[in-house]
């Protein structure tokens, strides 16, 4: 993890925390953002590492450190730390779950896939595609967060959120905030960035 922002209060030291070996660049931090603050490299690009960057970058001037980004990230890629203990208000306060997953599908068109390219299978952390003679999708691994669709360099995958999915334990109940029913408004349906 590497400090994206740190903010130094009367008495308490905030530090928004990110980790792009967990990253997959799916840009669902991105697309929730409330700030606009969070930037989406080419994903694919900045994974296999043909470019210096990180699949994700924030504009500092514009992150308030409200936490939605960890809170919407799959793959915890994010953290927020106030005096180096992990802490998420937005979740405490009830404003979103824990947890975030989907039920969905993937659709393929294999004619669009360019020969011998691997980019879905190499950005997917789940190990739920594979990139062969054709592209096979696992969706019972699959987590359905859209960087492959994102990745693909010729618009063959297209990933359509079909159900918003959280543990109501977590939650004590359903969530009916604005900030839930912005991010279910987001989230749901085809992934697009």
């Amino acid at each position: 993890m590497k400090p994206l922002k740190v903010l130094e209060m009367w008495r308490d030291e905030v530090r928004l925390e990110y980790s792009s070996d967990e990253c997959t660049g799916c840009a669902i931090c991105v697309q929730c953002c409330p700030k606009e603050a969070l930037i989406l490299n080419p994903p694919g690009a900045a994974i296999k590492y043909l470019i210096d960057t990180d699949p994700i970058e924030l504009s500092e001037d514009k992150c308030v450190l409200c936490g939605v980004c960890v809170a919407v990230c799959p793959r915890d890629a994010f953290r927020i730390l106030v005096n180096g203990e992990e802490k998420l208000l937005i979740v405490e306060n009830k404003g979103l779950p824990e947890r975030i997953r989907f039920e969905g599908k993937v659709i393929i068109d294999q004619e669009k896939c360019p020969s011998g390219c691997d980019t879905c299978q190499t950005i997917c952390k789940e190990e739920a595609i594979k990139a062969g003679d054709i592209v096979e999708v696992d969706e019972d691994r699959c987590i359905f967060c859209g960087a492959c669709s994102i990745s693909c360099p010729s618009g063959a995958i297209e990933v359509i959120r079909e159900k918003l999915l959280y543990d109501e334990l977590d939650t004590c109940g359903d969530i009916e905030t604005r900030i839930m029913n912005r991010v279910k408004d987001i989230l749901l349906g085809r992934v697009k960035i």
